[in-house]
């Protein structure tokens, strides 16, 4: 191998390697935008609106809890930076289309274990922590009646607030459709029941986020 083609060959490799790096930088760089605004648009909420609480989640099955007067919502962040056309073919199976035409077999991943979570096994996890908190109480004031001010509970505790399981396509879906049968769809709204769960954009959250999370 001569010199011209060992100098050639390194010059590819190092075209391939700053190439390789600038599109990890760019997918890096979008990932922490999109947790940047995910978060600050969360905690600003919650800034705005007593008993609320925000919780980030490490389960790998949703992302987010954010308690509400009113109800606790278990969100899971569905990244489509490209805004495409989200198709739900059944409730476990969304297609991603640059357009109707589309018909490449491009899914969005890991619906299924957020879709089919119970969530149940949540409010039996918060009556444990209300139950624990009651004992140690107890220990501590045997003689007197348990009232919710001895839990740091309010009329609206979490046992009389709604579960609601959401799925948040973030930043935005140019369509989004649901198929109603084998040859029909319909739009989906961020009040469409699709298997006991929501599906809404960060576009649409941000509009209207006092009647969506209320």
């Amino acid at each position: 191998m001569s010199t011209l083609q060992i100098l050639l060959l390194a010059s590819i490799i190092v075209i391939i390697l700053l190439a390789i790096a600038i599109a990890s930088f760019i997918i890096v760089k979008k990932k922490k935008i999109k947790k940047m605004h995910l978060e600050n648009f969360f905690n600003k909420y919650v800034e705005e609106h007593n008993n609320s609480k925000l919780e980030k989640i490490n389960n790998g099955i949703y992302d987010y809890k954010l308690t509400t007067s009113k109800s606790i919502n278990y969100i899971k962040i569905v990244p489509n930076l490209s805004s495409d056309e989200i198709t739900i073919n059944n409730s476990v199976t969304w297609q991603l289309k640059k357009s109707y035409n589309d018909e490449k077999p491009k899914y969005v991943p890991n619906i299924e274990p957020f879709m089919n979570y119970d969530l149940s096994l949540e409010s039996n996890n918060d009556s444990k922590e209300i139950d624990t908190k009651n004992e140690e109480v107890n220990l501590f004031n045997q003689d007197k009646e348990l009232t919710f001010s001895d839990l740091d509970l309010n009329i609206n505790n979490n046992i009389t607030k709604k579960n609601k399981k959401i799925f948040l396509i973030y930043p935005n879906a140019r369509l989004l459709l649901m198929y109603i049968n084998e040859c029909e769809m319909k739009f989906v709204t961020p009040k469409t029941n699709i298997n006991g769960s929501n599906v809404i954009t960060f576009v649409d959250l941000m509009a209207n986020k006092d009647s969506l999370l209320k």
